[in-house]
């Protein structure tokens, strides 16, 4: 087992969300853009159908960041009008070096904004497979955690129960 020597608390990380709030009435085609760390994506189609929204949404940043490093969902859309979200996660979890920004193009009175609801934090040790562990040898006794995270891009770290049957 690899254990690792450390001298602070190990930081859990987590995913950076940031919300897309649509108002006023949009009309004829409308469409939007996303920037992402400096980075547009396609043109993005506005529908009062959610499901079509958030879909619209997702392919375009799948495109742009990867299939994988985010999750478009409803906080309180109603025929496509509210609050949407935006989960970054994996290679994209921690802290966008920027705040998603909009070039809005929807039609009518439509209304675009995008902000931050939950800064992504960088965890300690990143990669760091399930199960491994890790002491703090400043402290005393020592301090182990266990990482009991699947996604090594986002370890997550817990106090280690028991250490007296350590290697």
């Amino acid at each position: 087992m690899n254990i690792k020597v450390i001298s602070t608390v190990p930081t859990n990380g987590s995913n950076e969300v940031q919300n897309l709030t649509f108002g006023g009435v949009p009309s004829g085609t409308s469409t939007f853009r996303l920037i992402v760390n400096g980075l547009a994506t396609g043109i993005i189609t506005w529908s009062a159908t959610n499901a079509t929204l958030l879909a619209n949404i997702q392919a375009a940043l799948d495109a742009l960041i990867g299939a994988t490093n985010s999750v478009a969902a409803s906080v309180s859309l109603a025929s496509g009008l509210g609050v949407a979200s935006i989960t970054f996660q994996n290679l994209f979890g921690v802290q966008l070096q920027q705040p998603i920004t909009v070039q809005n193009n929807l039609g009518g009175t439509g209304t675009l904004t995008a902000a931050q609801t939950t800064p992504g934090v960088t965890a300690s040790y990143r990669n760091a497979v399930t199960g491994q562990l890790i002491i703090n040898n400043v402290v005393s006794p020592p301090a182990t955690y266990q990482n009991i995270s699947t996604n090594t891009f986002n370890p997550n770290w817990v106090a280690y129960p028991d250490t007296s049957n350590l290697p």
